[in-house]
């Protein structure tokens, strides 16, 4: 369900059949969100594999460097969502 609002499919359903362009000003938005919840998901993964290494070793900063940036790139999301949401 998260990564349905996250994605926007939820606004693309409500917008079918006319969905705008990426062309449109919304659809640049769509757009950049989306790039920005696959760029998310791509630093999950990223985080994951430093969560699983600082176990051997110390790491602290780039651990907190990456959560860091995770929390900064949802906030850009949601600002986007929000824009989405209250037009374009």
């Amino acid at each position: 369900m998260g990564v349905l609002v996250a994605t926007g499919v939820g606004n693309l359903g409500a917008m079918a059949p006319a969905v705008p362009a990426s062309a449109t000003r919304w659809g640049t938005v769509l757009t950049a969100k989306r790039l920005g919840v696959f760029l998310l998901l791509a630093l999950s993964v990223v985080r994951t594999v430093l969560v699983r290494r600082a176990r051997d070793g110390n790491s602290s900063g780039v651990l907190r460097a990456s959560y860091g940036a995770t929390t900064v790139l949802l906030l850009v999301i949601l600002a986007l969502a929000e824009v989405l949401a209250h037009g374009a």
